[in-house]
């Protein structure tokens, strides 16, 4: 098991991931992207399904 660090290392490294989010999609590919940070090397795909009835709050910008 890795040994956490009490420090934060919060300057980038030179890798960058893909990011994005998308609703009532199967797929999401677009260029945005993140900066790694400290000792992160590896880029992670994450799938998430939600069902049911999903309230979707809204903020008005005036």
């Amino acid at each position: 098991m890795p040994i956490l660090s009490n420090k934060a290392d919060n300057s980038t490294n030179g890798i960058t991931c893909r990011s994005c989010l998308t609703v009532n999609s199967n797929w999401c590919y677009d260029s945005n992207t993140i900066r790694c940070t400290g000792s992160e090397t590896k880029c992670l795909l994450q799938t998430t399904k939600i069902t049911g009835n999903i309230e979707v709050k809204r903020k008005r910008v005036v």
